[in-house]
């Protein structure tokens, strides 16, 4: 039996990959933005009688240091159209659903100024292949 949360974060990773911006799970010490980062993921097993359903809610992460907000809502809107306005190819799973569940948009300060950091949350719902 595939496990779902993995393969849902292969599919991701690999669709976030295709784009200039290093994608990361674990962060490296001392990393240079800008990046994105694979983060947080809330699941939720919701099975029928016929068949195994997850619903997960990713959290996926965008830095910059650039000048404003410019780049991190480009790198927002890549990260929708790699991952919610195109089909997710989840290996032993069917995706029922995927939508975009919630973006937030801040300014973090650190020892050299403002970082823009973006959260985006997805949702899926997936069906294991039998």
């Amino acid at each position: 039996m595939a496990i779902a949360s993995i393969e849902l974060q292969k599919a991701v990773f690999a669709n976030l990959s295709r784009l200039s911006y290093p994608v990361y799970d674990a962060l490296p010490k001392n990393q240079p933005m800008p990046y994105i980062l694979i983060g947080e993921e809330n699941l939720l097993r919701n099975d029928t009688k016929s068949s195994v359903m997850t619903e997960h809610v990713l959290t996926i992460h965008a830095f910059s240091k650039a000048n404003g907000t410019k780049q991190v809502k480009e790198m927002t809107a890549y990260i929708i159209n790699s991952l919610v306005d195109t089909d997710l190819i989840v290996s032993g799973f069917d995706t029922v659903v995927q939508k975009l569940q919630n973006v937030v948009n801040m300014k973090e300060l650190d020892d050299l100024g403002v970082i823009q950091h973006a959260v985006i949350q997805i949702k899926y719902t997936l069906t294991e292949v039998k």
